[in-house]
């Protein structure tokens, strides 16, 4: 199993994953374009898992935004995790594992201190995944395309 960086040439094909993740947690609706919009987004930071030259997982990370900015800046301390995936085939291999230590060490170099995601209310295994990994529920909870999300931020 290999880990590398994301190449852009690749964005179609990872939004095409995304979409098919977010699908799995039932949110429809969105478009593979809206996927690679969100892929390209500056100073966000997207590995991948090869496996025989096929990409079977991806991790994407960026700086958590801060909405009280007026410019929207990046908050220094914290990072958001978008995206962690692995295809079924894939799955139950410690390829989440190794995806998510990479971003965690990543965010770490670059001095980051915490990290946060928001969890789909049907991803149940997510779940069980994040809290074994050392996140915790914070209460907070969001709707995002008509699904009920929970909030859940660890240290880095």
């Amino acid at each position: 199993m290999l880990l590398r960086g994301f190449k852009t040439s690749e964005t179609e094909h990872l939004a095409e994953m995304m979409l098919a993740c977010r699908q799995e947690w039932g949110i429809t609706g969105e478009l593979v374009s809206d996927m690679a919009e969100r892929l390209l987004v500056p100073n966000k930071h997207t590995w991948v898992a090869m496996d025989n030259h096929e990409i079977v997982g991806l991790v994407s990370w960026q700086p958590e935004l801060d909405s009280s900015s007026p410019s929207n800046q990046a908050n220094q301390a914290d990072a958001h995790l978008n995206v962690l995936y692995v295809i079924e085939t894939h799955r139950g291999a410690g390829l989440a594992e190794l995806l998510h230590n990479k971003a965690l060490t990543l965010a770490s170099i670059q001095g980051y201190q915490r990290i946060r995601l928001w969890r789909p209310e049907a991803a149940l295994a997510a779940q069980k995944f994040y809290l074994r990994n050392g996140y915790h529920e914070t209460g907070v909870t969001e709707t995002f395309s008509g699904m009920k999300m929970f909030e859940l931020r660890r240290t880095i």
